[in-house]
């Protein structure tokens, strides 16, 4: 929350210098708003924003970013007009888990960055020039191998009232995937009796049944600190609460009576673990004790 406050104040301050100060002579500013419109068309991907440059710092004052989850047909910002900007595209399966102010630490190869420069900042123009206002919509193409983005509209406003509306075609796009593998082994069985093939691109095996996401019920639990718990996309179980998941415990064992050396329990408060159950020996009576003597003289065992 610091962070976003700090960013926000900052936004305001140079705003001010840089429509105050820095607008050319004989210039206007230009709103410009872009979105992109068909992100339902690809219900299996998430599309994240993110953003960083000179404007953005942490608590302590650390260069940092923002970044978060893009709406359809909601306008983009990157903060700043000196910011860098960029669009990924994630399964959603792959995001459950992810804090998306820590992105920094989980971009790998499951995230795909556009190969579509997009900048969402409108700038400005010469007073001869009438626009003062723009829309433009892009719209995704592909996303694997390559995630394509194409401006398929623009919307033009002008300072007498008046507009312009240009559409475009997404052009025909000719994917290249690459060779298949020579995998070795055709397929395997699942636990319900069916066959899972191998990807001939990859060689993977595709999922089970019992793999693949459920469609589970409840959304997420709410922890003991207030927090809340999200479920398995995959088993539908909870992860596990903050309370719930193991301690560290120091490193000191317990001897038992017997010798035997019990170390401490992650998953019982680090508690030791249980000594083993010694069995009672049994005490002889007075006419056991006198017979066993005897027994013993003449070489036998009680």
């Amino acid at each position: 929350m610091k962070k976003v406050l700090l960013m926000l104040s900052l936004m305001i301050f140079f705003s001010a210098i840089s429509f105050a100060d820095s607008l050319p002579p004989d210039s206007h500013s230009v709103n410009r708003c872009v979105k992109i419109d068909n992100l339902n068309d690809f219900p299996d991907y998430a599309f994240i924003y993110y953003f960083t440059g000179p404007m953005i710092r942490d608590e302590a004052g650390n260069p940092w970013n923002e970044s978060g989850l893009i709406e359809s047909n909601t306008c983009l910002s990157k903060g700043y007009k000196f910011n860098s900007f960029k669009v990924f595209a994630v399964k959603k399966i792959y995001l459950e888990g992810i804090n998306l102010e820590e992105i920094d630490e989980a971009l790998d190869s499951n995230f795909i960055e556009s190969t579509t420069e997009i900048e969402p900042y409108g700038g400005t123009v010469q007073d001869s020039n009438p626009l003062i206002k723009e829309e433009i919509t892009y719209s995704i193409g592909a996303i694997n191998p390559s995630f394509l983005l194409f401006v398929t509209k623009r919307v033009n406003e002008f300072s007498d009232g008046s507009s312009e509306t240009n559409t475009y075609e997404i052009p025909g796009i000719d994917p290249v995937y690459p060779e298949p593998k020579p995998c070795t082994d055709i397929a395997k069985i699942c636990a319900d009796g069916s066959i899972a093939e191998r990807n001939p691109v990859t060689c993977e095996f595709d999922p089970c049944p019992e793999e693949k996401p459920k469609e589970c019920t409840d959304i997420a639990k709410i922890c003991a600190d207030g927090s809340v718990a999200k479920r398995n996309p995959i088993t539908c179980e909870f992860y596990p609460c903050p309370e719930e998941q193991p301690k560290a415990c120091t490193n000191d064992v317990k001897i038992c009576a017997d010798g035997t050396v019990v170390a401490r329990n992650p998953n019982n408060n680090c508690e030791f673990y249980n000594c083993p159950i010694l069995e009672p020996v049994k005490q002889k009576n007075f006419f056991e004790a006198i017979m066993c003597f005897f027994t013993s003289l003449f070489g036998g065992k009680c």
